[in-house]
């Protein structure tokens, strides 16, 4: 590749998929010699994901304060300022609202903009967001998305679209841990309703009935309002003494590697990277469809995939992936075979292919 400058736009580095796929683009870039300069906000929020050494960063101090039109105003001008500045060749704007920055900030300067979505477009989002994802998306030079469920979504209004997997970053762990007699989800607390962790504690109550010496077991962090949401739910629900609250995990694999089933009772997905992590790490999973974003990640020979929202489904998966109890080496066999397709090699390999149209 020429040593061409690209600028890769994100709001924040903290925890959360898009900034943690964000570090992994960055630390191949690096790799592979191009030149980018990175613009995020590292004044207002924390930089959870390693950015490579050889990548310039920029303060874009995407949490700035202010009525939200003035707010917009002024973000469009930062970003604007960075883009004159720096003048790449390409600019990649990662999630909608970078994007909307981007987008407005490159008018009349003929630089590319490319939309690197990580939501799913089966979710509402509000005003904002949806304008973004069903409107100006389309004015983006290409639209970078996830799964080939969201690629049909779009396909007849933005068919300029890329499907680009997320690479799973572990290592397949064939290691026997100690597999407690435990249930595990994963997620931001903040985000309950979409996690569905409000649901599966609901559903736990008539778990307990027949499996009464297993837990429920939610790795994830979050503000206290969430927590004391969550926690009150389980004692309403009789469930409190057998739901149990990790907080936020750096070492997600040492956990993944405890429990012998992952449970994903989201509400809406994109492409849930916990679900490939802990299949990898020897998980028995029970997920709903989410839209089928789960079928391009795993198949029933070796996970129970429940149909979206039928939550009585979902409880008769947990309770017969809790009755394999410790007998689950045929389906982690399965497991480990699937999620060898989603490599870093890759995703390494289609990011190149994608950005020799720009370099």
């Amino acid at each position: 590749m020429k040593r061409e400058r690209i600028l890769i736009l994100l709001d924040h580095m903290a925890v959360g998929g898009a900034a943690r796929v964000t570090s992994l683009l960055l630390e191949h870039l690096a790799e592979t010699g191009v030149e980018v300069v990175f613009a995020t906000d590292n004044v207002n929020c924390d930089t959870f994901y390693p950015v490579p050494k050889e990548i310039r960063t920029i303060a874009f101090p995407a949490k700035c304060k202010g009525l939200p039109i003035f707010k917009q105003v002024k973000l469009i001008a930062s970003a604007r300022k960075i883009i004159r500045n720096e003048k790449p060749v390409l600019v990649i704007a990662v999630t909608f609202a970078p994007f909307f920055y981007a987008y407005f900030a490159s008018l009349g300067t003929g630089i590319p903009v490319v939309a690197y979505d990580h939501t799913s477009f089966t979710r509402k989002m509000g005003v904002f967001a949806d304008f973004i994802l069903y409107h100006l998306y389309k004015k983006a030079d290409n639209l970078v998305l996830l799964t080939k469920k969201d690629s049909r979504i779009v396909q007849d209004y933005i068919p300029h679209n890329t499907l680009i997997y997320n690479p799973l970053t572990y290592h397949i762990n064939k290691n026997e841990g100690h597999l407690e007699k435990a249930v595990l989800c994963a997620g931001r607390l903040d985000s309950w309703d979409v996690k569905g962790f409000d649901r599966i504690i609901v559903m736990w109550s008539e778990i307990k009935e027949t499996f009464p010496d297993w837990k429920l077991v939610i790795a994830g962090g979050g503000n206290d309002e969430a927590k004391d949401y969550l926690r009150s739910l389980s004692e309403e629900h009789g469930v409190g003494d057998c739901v149990e609250f990790l907080g936020q995990i750096e070492d997600m694999a040492s956990v993944y590697e405890r429990f012998p089933i992952f449970a994903l009772p989201s509400r809406v997905e994109g492409f849930p990277m916990v679900l490939l992590e802990a299949i990898s790490q020897g998980c028995v999973c029970v997920s709903f469809e989410m839209d089928g974003a789960v079928r391009e990640m795993t198949d029933e020979t070796a996970s129970f995939i429940i149909p979206d929202n039928d939550e009585k489904k979902f409880v008769a998966g947990l309770c017969d992936a809790m009755r394999m109890y410790p007998d689950y080496e045929k389906e982690k066999q399965e497991g480990w075979m699937l999620c060898s397709r989603f490599s870093r090699d890759s995703f390494n390999r289609s990011w190149d292919e994608f950005l020799k149209r720009y370099l």
